[in-house]
């Protein structure tokens, strides 16, 4: 864990990882439907923040990487199909 989230609630650290994928189906979903090129662009933006980010967040980005992909497509399959 990133030892500035330590100082966290638990619910907050969780809200804090599950934070970009809430971006990412809000912004790709801004027209009503969610494409794979944009499912794969917010996947390269992630491995992008791994390498480029600030040193706080190049941190955050190798955690949520590791599962962003998995947690991105499900929750994108809990979603209704239309908005």
């Amino acid at each position: 864990m990133i030892n500035f989230f330590k100082k966290l609630r638990e619910d907050e650290v969780k809200l804090m990882y599950k934070g970009p994928t809430l971006v990412t189906v809000l912004i790709a979903g801004a027209d009503d439907r969610i494409d794979n090129k944009e499912i794969k662009e917010a996947i390269e933006f992630t491995k992008l923040g791994q390498s480029k980010g600030k040193n706080l967040m190049v941190d955050f980005y190798k955690e949520i990487a590791e599962t962003f992909e998995h947690d991105l497509k499900e929750l994108i399959h809990t979603l209704p199909e239309d908005a």
